[in-house]
């Protein structure tokens, strides 16, 4: 077995040919090989860096700021890759980074949707009191000139007041 020059696929080895590339593995077989032109020779790839930029803000979003720059970031960066891609590498990062972005901006939104909704159901509820009005009026049943005691042993009773408009009294209850 034998690699093959162009794509390094594993071939037999009395191939003439590569059945994955479909290249000549003699080039004086090949009859569209020009040998007079020098062989093409490409720069090595290398990764966009808004890919890596975007990728990395995708996973550290921060309240959302991070998310909303890797978005930007990772659709910058798949246009260069689009653009160039013989030069440029990092699809993936910037597929993931996009991703990532509008998880996180999803996540933000239904933060600060939820925080609003707890806040205006807790201005909403009312408050329970910490006390209670009592209203004490006047009552013919209990004398001016008679003791408190005495009048306490009685079931009907109505505690006497002056002669006045009814009042309220609060009494602070507390639960325990």
């Amino acid at each position: 077995m034998k690699p093959c020059p162009y794509c390094s696929m594993e071939l037999q080895d009395a191939a003439i040919k590569c059945r994955y590339c479909q290249r000549w593995l003699d080039p004086s077989l090949d009859s569209t090989l020009n040998a007079d032109a020098p062989p093409l020779v490409l720069p090595p790839r290398t990764t966009a860096g808004l890919a890596i930029a975007s990728l990395v803000c995708g996973i550290f979003w921060v309240f959302g700021i991070g998310s909303t720059a890797a978005v930007i970031m990772g659709y910058l960066a798949l246009r260069q890759i689009r653009r160039n891609p013989l030069r440029l590498s990092g699809k993936g990062m910037a597929i993931a980074g996009v991703v990532l972005g509008w998880l996180g901006i999803l996540g933000a939104a239904l933060i600060i949707a939820s925080g609003i909704y707890l806040w205006k159901a807790h201005t909403r509820q009312p408050q329970t009191p910490h006390s209670r009005q009592v209203q004490f009026t006047r009552s013919a049943s209990a004398l001016p000139g008679s003791s408190l005691s005495a009048g306490l042993q009685k079931p009907n009773l109505r505690l006497w007041l002056p002669p006045r408009e009814p009042y309220a009294v609060t009494e602070l209850f507390h639960e325990l």
